[in-house]
């Protein structure tokens, strides 16, 4: 019974290395200059710059790494443009098989032309780096995509003629203005903290009040189009009403106007009859007296 609980307190105290030999942060290898403080590893700040400073991992990577990192400007006002890189090198034992450069405004590497834009220099900024190991083609696919709130966005794509399955890396970094680089975390998987649900809720609170502005706003027009349509059918059946109105008056009008000429025509027809008799009464008076 005895080397039995010692044999479990054993497998116990190697579960419990294993598990802190598997994710090796913060680094144990990195250039003096480095500061370490409460895990986050400031590889530049205005006391560390005008050259490069690094952090070796010797913790071996599984096809896929998270890079939780953050870019912040120094208070220096500066004329010419200056620019300030954070760089991750995968490798294969002491081989670098790629770099990947984190400029401020861009995310490029030394194996594409490929180029992925935005802003790099706000917090909790992290970047996925993912391999697919193709044998048969005896290449390997790589795939970077960035996150911001933890939502990923694919940043961009590339392949390298080599079959990677593992891979350790180094981080560093260099600038000549100041700005303060950091890595917070290096893991081989991100997990799904507290804070990231708080900010999806957030997110959705903010999609649904949205969504019920939206809805209010359809209501709204749904009931203007409504009134719109029964102004319409109401002016359409005035106007009926008024042209129907208007024809009948047309119609008395000109009733009473035939009538009106052919009264008038009657009487200049009885004129014109007492003219012809008249004047045929006069010639026929004159040839009986003559």
């Amino acid at each position: 019974m005895f080397y039995l609980r010692k044999d479990m307190l054993f497998s116990f105290i190697l579960l419990i290395l294993l598990k802190l030999c598997s994710s090796e942060w913060p680094p144990f290898s990195c250039d003096p200059q480095v500061n370490i403080e409460k895990n986050i590893v400031t590889l530049t700040s205005p006391e560390q710059q005008e050259r490069e400073y690094s952090c070796q991992l010797q913790q071996i990577f599984k096809k896929e790494v998270f890079v939780n990192f953050e870019k912040k400007y120094s208070q220096r006002i500066f004329k010419k443009s200056h620019d300030s890189i954070l760089g991750i090198t995968i490798m294969n034992g002491d081989k670098n098989l790629f770099n990947i450069r984190i400029h401020n405004d861009r995310i490029e590497s030394d194996a594409t032309e490929r180029q992925c834009y935005g802003v790099f220099t706000s917090t909790d900024i992290w970047l996925r780096i993912k391999l697919h190991p193709l044998f048969e083609l005896r290449k390997t696919f790589i795939s970077i995509h960035t996150a911001k709130n933890a939502a990923y966005t694919s940043c961009m794509k590339f392949e390298i003629d080599d079959v990677i399955d593992e891979f350790s890396l180094k981080v560093h970094a260099i600038t000549d203005t100041g700005m303060v680089q950091m890595v917070h975390n290096v893991v081989d998987k991100q997990q799904e903290t507290k804070q990231d649900i708080t900010h999806l809720e957030k997110e959705f609170h903010v999609i649904k009040d949205r969504l019920r502005v939206v809805e209010t706003f359809m209501e709204n027009a749904v009931r203007r189009l409504t009134q719109n349509r029964v102004l319409v059918y109401q002016k359409h059946d005035e106007m009926k009403r008024t042209l129907k109105h208007s024809h009948t008056v047309n119609e008395q009008k000109v009733k009473t106007h035939s009538i009106g000429v052919l009264f008038i025509i009657a009487i200049f027809g009885v004129i014109l009859m007492f003219c012809i008799k008249f004047n045929g009464y006069k010639h026929w008076s004159r040839e009986h007296i003559l």
